[in-house]
């Protein structure tokens, strides 16, 4: 954890004020994956200097959206040929084929199963308090969760207007 009760990318760019809040994200996203096993080939491709932080970031972050409904044989063959051609690509065109393995990668051909990897794959995460006590939410949820979620938000971050003490609006 970052000290101070900061985020990791808040941290980062405190100790590099040149550093993006998009880059300072992306090298946390890389950071925290490339510990897994999974990861070693990207992790080995990004220390040699040959697929660029942003670059991983995008496939890992690709991973962490469809992984949890795709079909495995598809993630892992798309994963392979975006690691693959991460170091020839431009982000612009790494990310065009991104969009296209989001677009057209299968769900698992058992919709119950679907379903199921779907609700498994929910998280809602609070990040830890800001300097001014905002606090930072992250998740990902299936779509009745969202809509619970979204109703609740929307009725308490609507604008509540001024009233004196009989409850009467006050005027601007």
């Amino acid at each position: 954890p970052a000290p101070d009760g900061w985020t990791r990318s808040d941290w980062l760019r405190v100790l590099d004020p040149g550093l993006s809040a998009g880059a300072a994200k992306d090298v946390v996203t890389v950071a925290q994956a490339i510990r897994e096993p999974g990861w070693r080939d990207l992790a080995k491709r990004v220390v040699a200097l040959e697929v660029t932080v942003a670059a991983a970031a995008a496939i890992i972050e690709f991973t962490d959206r469809v992984g949890p409904v795709a079909d495995p044989a598809d993630l892992a063959a798309a994963v392979t040929d975006l690691t693959t051609q991460a170091a020839t690509l431009h982000r612009a065109q790494l990310g065009a084929i991104v969009r296209h393995y989001t677009a057209t990668i299968r769900p698992p051909r058992d919709r119950d199963r679907l379903e199921e990897k779907c609700r498994g794959a929910r998280a809602l995460f609070f990040g830890q308090p800001a300097r001014n006590g905002m606090v930072r939410l992250t998740g990902m949820l299936d779509p009745e969760a969202a809509a619970t979620i979204k109703a609740a938000v929307d009725a308490l971050s609507a604008p509540a207007p001024l009233t004196d003490e009989h409850g009467t609006v006050i005027e601007a």
